[in-house]
């Protein structure tokens, strides 16, 4: 296995940058990130119910990743998936679209400039396939279009 050479490196495996004056720590014979260092030593002193701490807030995060549902049941995907950026970590959550209205609603708050330009699409679609039945020659055309009616009423 080859050793990496950081003094041609401008940052390391993990990204942090070594560019900065006391960014590299001699230990022995080569050279180390000082910021990896740092965070494997921290991990060496945590005590084992930190890590359990830790290990549950992680398997959390994976089974939050891994729904397919929200808490009430519903689907998390096409337009019932909304993706939250948090601003102060950069990490994305999903959330389920109509649980989140109804906690808006409850707590007394608008609804976003997002959810008015959806609820606008919405509505525009159903005209439309009003238009579309009205046109329709043929009894299985008029089923399909009312089917699609059904699940943007549900949604």
């Amino acid at each position: 296995m080859a050793r990496l050479d950081y003094s041609k490196m401008t940052q390391c495996v993990r990204g942090h940058d070594l560019t900065l004056p006391g960014a590299l720590v001699m230990e022995g014979p080569r050279q180390r990130c000082l910021q990896c260092r740092r965070a494997r030593d921290q991990k060496r002193h945590l005590t084992e119910a930190q890590r359990e701490r830790d290990n549950l807030l992680r398997k959390e995060r994976r089974q939050r990743k891994a729904a397919t549902h929200c808490r009430q049941g519903h689907k998390l995907a096409g337009d019932n998936l909304l993706l939250v950026t948090h601003y102060n970590n950069g990490q994305v959550e999903r959330r389920c679209r109509i649980c989140n209205r109804k906690r808006d609603r409850k707590r007394g708050g608008e609804p976003s400039l997002l959810e008015c330009q959806a609820e606008m699409v919405r509505t525009r679609a159903l005209f439309a396939l009003d238009d579309l039945y009205e046109r329709a020659s043929t009894w299985w055309d008029k089923q399909a279009i009312r089917e699609q009616r059904r699940r943007l009423e549900v949604g």
